[in-house]
């Protein structure tokens, strides 16, 4: 049986919404299963602005981070990103209409340069 798992991460600094509100949805592992097949693994990305004023507590930030994230709708998530690394590494971004074989450089927080 599998786990469900969550985590929680605030991110601030100028643009820094902006920027990772693209990164919401599906992020998708493949990886080889025999005969030209892959298991998927998949996690959901949710981005949500964090208030003007930061959190004094880290259980006001954990509120925060669950009244946030509340409001964000409840959209099907589309696939943001497929990572591959065998037979041979390639990452797929549908949302911004690239893909690259670089999937340290991707791994490594690169994303935003591969265009």
């Amino acid at each position: 049986s599998r786990k469900a798992f969550r985590w929680v991460a605030a991110i601030s600094g100028y643009a820094a919404y902006s920027f990772l509100a693209l990164e919401s949805g599906w992020h998708v592992l493949e990886v080889p299963d025999g005969d030209a097949s892959f298991q998927r693994a998949r996690i959901e990305v949710r981005v949500a602005p964090q208030p003007w004023e930061p959190q004094r507590t880290p259980e006001d930030l954990g509120r925060e981070a669950a009244r946030a994230l509340g409001t964000t709708g409840t959209t099907v998530p589309a696939i943001v990103r497929r990572y591959r690394q065998e037979p041979s590494p390639l990452v797929r971004d549908t949302v911004r209409g690239w893909r690259t074989g670089r999937l340290d450089r991707v791994l490594a927080g690169d994303f935003d340069l591969i265009q």
